[in-house]
């Protein structure tokens, strides 16, 4: 491996790129096929896949959401930018400040996300969303 990264490192070529054939920074698009979206850990009960882990200076996160059943109340946060999320399967209800908002499959809500929100799946079967984060 040393050997390798040394020629990598001379050549200018990522050694991720070399060792796996595929290269560790695209700008131009990333294909991610369905169960293949990188696990993410950002807030806890919420089951993150990143859409473009590989994708260089993205000025969005796309990223699919996996939420449980549960009976509990959505955990509220805040962040910068914009967020979009677009409910695919099942059913969830999204709070945002003091409402709560209820989305079906189908179904998509567009937020200023300085203000508190959060997210959680409703019926008995997991919600899964794609949501889009701009920064």
């Amino acid at each position: 491996i040393s050997a390798l990264y040394h020629i990598a490192s001379r050549f200018g070529v990522d050694l991720t790129a070399l060792l796996t054939g595929t290269a560790a920074k695209l700008d131009t698009y990333q294909v991610v096929r369905k169960g293949d979206g990188r696990k993410v850990d950002r807030y806890p009960g919420y089951y993150f896949q990143d859409l473009a882990w590989l994708y260089t200076q993205k000025i969005m996160q796309p990223l699919l959401v996996t939420l449980d059943p549960t009976g509990e109340p959505a955990e509220l946060v805040t962040h910068t930018g914009q967020e979009f999320n677009l409910v695919v399967e099942g059913s969830m209800a999204v709070a945002f400040d003091d409402k709560e908002l209820m989305l079906e499959e189908g179904d998509s809500i567009y937020f200023n996300p300085r203000h508190p929100h959060g997210q959680r799946c409703v019926g008995d079967k997991p919600a899964k969303f794609v949501t889009i984060i701009a920064e």
